[in-house]
This record gives structure tokens, sequence and C-alpha cells, in this order.
């Protein structure tokens, strides 16, 4: 038989774990109640194949949009680019895109260092904006897999052919060629007098301008160094806007110091030829045929998906 102790240990024991289990059941309900209160005041708009949207999230969105955005959209209009952005985001997901948090953090670095910031700094001014850094993170996150999406998914499904270089460079001739007062210019930036110096000689001894600037330039290195057409007009520094405005075609001119380092100018023929014609035309159009794409994408997803809007999302077109 049980002693008379272990009997009033027992009662003891199941007395105060009956009532930690009532604590815990009356702080289940307050946190029941508290979670529900909360979603009454940010009440789910949108559903997206189950991926909810809520009111706060779009009214957050809206609010950090530039004035001139707020003015052309609504908040409404705001929510249905948000539904755009999950419907990419779910999909790319099922395309295995995938963004290391290696990745994230090294550019979440970038745009610290960008803005001359700290992490402890941001969370600061995202707390006195009513955001959290959870959420500044996951924005960046969905950044950088669009970006993965587009170059790693949606652009080499895209080919451009020869035909559709030369069809769109003689459909578009006056754009390649120079009109009044313009002429044509590259340049090379480096650092040092020197170094120019040193790729004028070897420009002068026939090595190919746009080469070199492919291989030293400190800006417009992908180019050639190919800056267009200039005038008058145009929006230089001096003295390098005047020292380019005398040159004749052919002509490289000597060393060129600005206030961002020393370049060397040279004036090309005033028409664009086919062949340096051909890298900027093939991405164009692989620009264009991109949106066309994306947006033929977008309406197959939108089509496909389930998409819910609850009650909420009328009040968002009434701002």
């Amino acid at each position: 038989m049980v002693s008379q102790k272990k009997m009033v240990k027992r009662v003891r024991w199941l007395t105060v774990a009956g009532v930690v289990v009532a604590i815990l059941l009356v702080l289940g309900v307050l946190w029941a109640m508290s979670f529900q209160q909360e979603r009454l005041q940010d009440p789910p708009v949108v559903s997206v194949n189950g991926d909810v949207i809520y009111a706060n999230d779009v009214w957050s969105m809206y609010n950090r949009a530039p004035s001139d955005v707020r003015a052309q959209y609504s908040p409404g209009d705001i929510l249905e680019q948000m539904i755009d952005q999950r419907l990419i985001l779910q999909y790319a997901a099922s395309q295995g895109v995938i963004v290391s948090d290696e990745d994230l953090q090294a550019a979440i670095d970038e745009r610290l260092s960008f803005y001359g910031t700290t992490r402890s700094e941001l969370r600061e001014v995202l707390e006195e904006q009513g955001e959290s850094y959870e959420e500044f993170e996951q924005g960046v996150l969905d950044e950088l897999v669009f970006e993965v999406f587009v170059n790693t998914v949606l652009l080499p499904r895209i080919t451009i052919s020869d035909t559709e270089v030369q069809a769109f460079y003689q459909e578009n001739i006056d754009s390649f060629s120079a009109g009044p007062g313009q002429m044509r210019i590259r340049h090379i930036l480096v650092a040092s007098e020197e170094q120019a110096s040193d790729l004028r000689q070897e420009i002068i001894a026939g090595t190919d301008f746009a080469s070199l600037a492919s291989a030293y330039s400190l800006d417009s290195a992908p180019r050639g160094g190919d800056l267009g057409f200039i005038s008058e007009q145009s929006p230089l520094v001096e003295p390098f806007k005047t020292v380019a405005l005398s040159l004749e075609v052919d002509q490289v001119s000597e060393p060129v110091q600005t206030e961002f380092g020393w370049h060397l100018i040279k004036r090309e023929e005033d028409v664009i030829s086919l062949r340096d014609a051909r890298q900027i035309i093939s991405q164009e159009l692989r620009q264009e045929r991109a949106q066309r794409q994306y947006q033929v994408l977008l309406s197959d997803l939108r089509s496909e998906a389930a998409i819910r809007y609850y009650r909420a999302a009328q009040e968002l077109g009434e701002d």
C-alpha cells in the first residue's frame, strides 16, 4: 500500500502541476487574444499560393516609396506589384534559384559601406521608422534572388541572331551617326600621368585604343572606352570637354587631368560601324526581349496561381 506521506507528496505534485497547466492555458489564451488583436489591426489582404500579404506589408512598401511614386500609384497598385514579386520569387525557388547567406551578407555589407553606416546604426534607424532589421534583410535577399533569376534563368533563354542585329542597325542607322555639331569619342581613365603616357605610346605604336581601354580604364571599360556622341552642350568636365572637341578624327590627345584622374581621348569616325555597334545592339535587343518574356511569364503565373483577395484589399484602392 502507498504510505500516507507518499500520497501527500503525490497530491502536492498533482496540485502544482495543475497550477502550472492552468497558468500555461491562461497564457496561451492571452497570447492567442493578443495575436488575434494584432491580426485585426493588420489584416490579410491577399493570399498568393498560400503566401499571405498583410495590410502593414503594403502600407510599409507604399510609405517608403518616393513622393512622385505615391502620387502616381495607389496602395492597391503597390499590392499588385507585390503579388507579381511573390509570384516571381516562388517561381525562382521552383527553378532552384538560391542565394547563400554569405552572398546575402556581402550584399548588405556593400550597402552599409555605400551609405557609410553600420549594422547597429541601421537597426536603430529602422526601429525609429517602425521596421525591423530582419525585414530589411529579407528585402535585400528578395532583390538578390530576382537578380540571380534574371541572369541565370531568364536571360540564358534569349538568343539574338546576327540577322536581327544587322536588321536593327540598318533600321536605326541615324542613331549610329553623328548629328550636326556632334562627334564620337573614346577615352581611357587611369590614376597617373605616367601610366597615361605609357598607354599613349602603345597606341601610337599601333595598339588598339578600345582594347587598352577595356584592359586598363577605370570606367567605360566594358564599352572599350566608348562615350558615344558629344557636343558643346554635353555635360563634361573641363578641360576634358575642350580637349575632346578640339580633336580631329583618329587623333589621340596628350594625357588630360581632371578631378577623376588622367585621361586619354580619341576622336572616332562620326558613324559607329556595325562591328562596334554589335554588342550595344545585342544588349538592347536582349533587354527588350527579356522584358517581353518577363511579362508573358507573369501573365502565365497569374493565370495558374491561387490568388485570393480578402476584404481588406478593397480598402487599399480607396486611398
